[in-house]
Formats: structure tokens, sequence, C-alpha cells
């Protein structure tokens, strides 16, 4: 049968109707419902922009439920107070407060340093070989087990996005969202907090095992950035055959994002150019001396020095740039590299470096002949890959004809971007932006059949005749 005012089935029309009656009613029920969908993808976006930052403040607080005097455990030890931190680039800044004591820390690349009563001191990591001995020798294992954990100290854009991993479903309550972690995760959280320790002392030969451990998460975003995040811990933990209960919430909150200055000791700033042993053309200070000499250019400072046939200048700021000439396209290779002047081995080699949208160079080392880099040495590229989800060896930090990268570090284009690179016994490591892309990778087994492996050769960046900066050359021999 039809309706004669549309000419449709009444069928199909009580159809119709009933669709929308139940459209409208889920919306009305709808607006009532905590948003699900994106949620953990927005605190997700809001870690990302906070660690794109890369410069900002945080305050960590840990409590525990108080413990009666005469409980079995850790009741006479000293508790950890807030720690304060700041992190600007590659350097990071954290006091800590441990019972009435408190201790401050820099760490800055692969370098730590300590405030003392002396003030400001270099610690190296602690060696495998290392053997009992004196107290000042036990002392200064100490000092180099505590450099290994500040080596590897992570900030809080690092640790929310490890600690959101953890977290289920998560749902949203004006500027917080909250969830439950996972067993597993709630587990993780529990495992290495505190030591634990053994009738006689020392450190107790069983490992701590939680039980019926549940935690909730809860992180807040304002204008884009994570703000906060904090975390509740609650169920038992079993040391040595001995239970007890278990608690703990953990709260960081963030600020200044943007505006974070860390204003760095002199004497550290001291330590750093003259204890670390690299070799570098830009101290911050002074511009480096330039040398022509034909077509090369030759730039000279702290025992370091590099060349180039292309069109690199020195600019207030200290750093290279690179102004293509007239007439020269993009993506093509002119042969102007810009040479380390010494052959290297095994090495560690480090700067910063800026291009435009769309920028494409290269880290090139062990070139055993300069007449082309790329057929006689190995290149770890260096691409415009900002937001890309899909890494081959020829995007940021793969290593060409051989491994792709682990992680996209990028930043996007216009701002700096810092790169370590490590070869040690056919092994190349690379750091980028404090993220590991490469990670000992074994050049000498991985790289292209009938590719030469030279035992030493140049360093050099390439020159695409695109606009492209670097500073802060700096190179160690191993």
């Amino acid at each position: 049968m039809y309706d004669p005012l549309i000419d449709e089935p009444i069928e199909h029309k009580k159809s119709m109707k009933t669709n929308l009656l139940v459209t409208v009613m889920i919306l009305i029920v709808g607006s009532f419902l905590p948003a699900q969908a994106g949620t953990k993808e927005d605190v997700k976006s809001a870690i990302k922009k906070l660690a794109e930052k890369g410069n900002y403040s945080w305050t960590s607080t840990s409590k525990r439920p108080e413990r009666p005097e005469n409980a079995e455990g850790d009741n006479n030890r000293v508790r950890s107070g807030p720690t304060e931190g700041k992190t600007v680039g590659d350097m990071i800044f954290v006091k800590s407060n441990r019972g009435e004591r408190s201790f401050e820390f820099l760490t800055k690349g692969e370098k730590v340093a300590i405030k003392g009563e002396d003030g400001w001191s270099l610690i190296e990591p602690r060696q495998s070989n290392d053997a009992t001995g004196t107290d000042d020798q036990a002392r200064e294992r100490r000092r180099r087990g505590l450099s290994s954990y500040l080596r590897n100290y992570k900030t809080p854009s690092v640790r929310a996005e490890e600690f959101l991993a953890k977290v289920g479903d998560l749902k949203k309550d004006g500027d917080a969202y909250s969830g439950e972690l996972t067993e597993e995760g709630a587990k993780s959280l529990v495992s290495f907090w505190s030591r634990p320790r053994g009738d006689d002392g020392g450190d107790a030969t069983e490992r701590p095992q939680p039980t019926g451990v549940k935690a909730s998460a809860k992180f807040w975003v304002k204008d884009g950035f994570l703000t906060k995040y904090e975390s509740v811990v609650a169920g038992k933990i079993i040391i040595n055959g001995n239970e007890r209960d278990l608690g703990r919430t953990t709260t960081v909150e963030i600020k200044d994002a943007g505006s974070t200055k860390i204003d760095v000791p002199d004497d550290f700033k001291n330590k750093l150019s003259t204890e670390d042993g690299f070799a570098s053309i830009f101290n911050g200070k002074d511009e480096p001396k330039v040398k022509k000499e034909g077509t090369w250019t030759t730039f000279t400072g702290n025992g370091m020095s590099v060349k180039t046939e292309g069109n690199w200048q020195v600019q207030k700021d200290g750093s290279l740039y690179l102004e293509p000439r007239p007439g020269e396209k993009g993506w093509t290779r002119y042969g102007s590299y810009l040479w380390l002047t010494e052959d290297y081995e095994d090495f560690v080699f480090s700067f910063e470096y800026q291009h435009g949208k769309g920028g494409n160079s290269g880290l090139y080392f062990r070139i055993y002949d300069e007449s082309d880099a790329t057929a006689h040495g190995f290149e770890v590229q260096i691409l415009d890959c900002y937001g890309k989800k899909k890494l081959g060896q020829h995007d940021l930090g793969g290593v060409i004809q051989t491994a792709g990268p682990l992680t996209n570090a990028s930043k996007p284009a216009g701002e700096w971007n810092l790169m370590q690179l490590t070869m040690s016994e056919g092994k190349v490591s690379v750091v980028l932006n404090g993220k590991k892309v490469q990670d000992n990778l074994d050049l000498a087994a991985k790289k292209p059949k009938g590719k030469k492996l030279a035992g030493a050769g140049k360093i050099a960046i390439q020159d695409h005749g695109l606009k492209f900066s670097v500073r802060n050359l700096r190179v160690k021999k191993l």
C-alpha cells in the first residue's frame, strides 16, 4: 500500500519514523555520557606537544600511607621528598630531597655533573669490572652507579608516554582524563620502587612479588599540553616471604612549557669543555677562524677543523649556514660536503642541524675515498620526516642501504635537531633528539654485500643544494 502524499509504502514510512525516533534517543542519551572516542589519542597528542616544545619545568611528589613504628620493612628508611626538575633541549636539571638532605644534578648528552660541597663535578659511569676495595673506592663506585642512573633519567614527557601505554580506556571529565591500568601495567609500577634489604642489611636475594595490585591513572590537559599526571597504586607486595600493604600516589605537575631556562653554573660549563674529551669548532663564545685557499674554505676552532667547497657561511650565532648558489637546485649532489679534515676510526660525533620544509642532507662516516662519499662511505639519512609513520632506510635516522630507524624522532621543519653518532668496533648507534634511532647496529654484518667498511675514514655532512644550518659540531676519538 502507498501513501499518496509521498508515494512510498506505508510500511517504509513507519520504518523511517522508527529509525528517526531511535536516532533522536541515541543523541539525547549520548549527550549525558562522557566522551569515549579519541580520549587516549588526545592525551598522547598532549604528551607529544609537550615533548616537541622541549623546555618545561616539573615537580614530582610521592605519598605513601603512614606505617606503624614497629612495622616490618622500611619504616626506618628516609623517604624522598619532592623532586624539582627542568629540561631544555638535551640538558636536564634535577633537585631532589631525601630527608633533610638534597642533591642537585645536571645532565647534558652523555655527561653528568653532581653538586657537592666543593661545587659541581663530573662523574663517569660505573664499569663492569669495578672491584671492591677501600671505602673511598666504594663511594666512587656508588657515584658512578648513580651517574649511570642519571644518564638514563627520563623526563616527564617520556615517562608519561610510557605510563599511558600501561593504561586501558580513558574517560574525560573537563580537563582530566582518567582510567585503570592493565594488570601487568600496575605490577610494572611497583617492581623497582625500592630495593629490598635482607636480614643482614644487604640486598635481598628474592625479587619483590606484587600481588593483587591495582592502579589508576589520571592526566590533565590544557591548551593541548599535558600539565599534570598522577598514578594511584594499591595492593600487597611480598619481600623475602613477608607480606605488607602497598600503596603510593605519585603526582607530576608540569609548567612553564616553552619558557623554562636553566642557569648552568660556569664551573659545569668549563668542565664540559675541558674534561669530556671532545674537540669542537664552536665553543659558544668565539667564532671559528676562516681560511680560504682556492676553492676550499676551512673553519677551525677548539682542536677541530672542517673544510668545504660549498657556500657555507659563518653566522652571528656561531652556526654555519649553507646558502645555495644561484642556479643550484635541491636534491642534486655537488660534491661540496662539509668535511672533517682528520680520519676517524672509532668515534663519537654530535652536532645540531636545522632545515626548512622538505629538507634533505646526510651524515657520512668511514669515507675512505673523498671522490665519492656515497660509494666509499656510509650515510645516516637526514630528511624532513615529521609526522611520517612508516619509515624505511631512506628516512630520517636510517642507515642508507642497511637499516631503517627504530623510531621517528624528527622535529618540525625550522627547529634545531641534535644528532649523535657513535661508531665502535664496527657497530653504529645514533641518538636523535634524545631518542635512539639506531642501537648498536652491526654495520660490519648488515652492510650490503660488496660494500667496503674501511677501518678509518672521513666524516662529512652532505651539501644537497638546499638551505641548511649546523652548529655545535663536536667529535671525540674512542
